[in-house]
C-alpha cells in the first residue's frame, strides 16, 4: 500500500541517523543556536547537509512537543516572555532519584537569545 506507520518511521529515523564528530557536533549547535536566534526554519544546512541526523532532532522536537501538550499545570504561576503570557517553556519531574526535564528549546532559546540583558556577554 506504500504506508508505513508511524512506529516505522521512527524506528528508521533512529536505527538509519548519521551521528557525527564531536567537532562536527558543536559546528551543528553553534548551526542550530543561530537559526533559532533568529527565529528561522531549521534547514539541512544547519546539520551541515546531514539528513538524517535533521529528521532525528525533529523527530525528537516533536516527541518532545506532544509530551508537553499532555501536561497540565493545576494552580500554577502565569508566565511571560516581554508582555506577552506563554504556557510553560517547560517541566521537570522527578521519579525516585533521577530528574527529567522537559523544555521546548525552540520557545525557551529565542526568548533568551533574543533577551537584551544578555548582550553585552555574547562573544564576539
Amino acid at each position: 500500500m506504500g504506508v508505513t506507520s508511524s512506529d516505522d518511521y521512527h524506528h528508521d529515523a533512529v536505527t538509519t541517523v548519521q551521528f557525527v564528530s564531536e567537532k562536527e557536533a558543536a559546528q551543528i549547535r553553534i548551526n542550530v543556536n543561530r537559526t533559532l536566534r533568529e527565529d528561522n526554519t531549521l534547514r539541512v544546512e544547519d546539520f551541515n547537509g546531514n539528513v538524517t541526523l535533521m529528521h532525528l532532532y525533529g523527530l525528537v522536537q516533536y516527541i518532545k512537543e506532544e509530551l508537553h501538550h499532555q501536561c497540565r499545570v493545576l494552580d500554577g504561576p502565569e508566565a511571560y516572555i516581554g508582555q506577552d503570557r506563554i504556557t510553560a517553556e517547560g517541566y521537570v519531574y522527578s521519579y525516585g532519584s533521577k530528574v527529567y526535564k522537559l523544555v521546548l528549546r525552540k520557545v525557551f532559546s529565542v526568548a533568551n537569545f533574543n533577551n537584551t540583558k544578555f548582550d553585552k556577554l555574547a562573544v564576539v
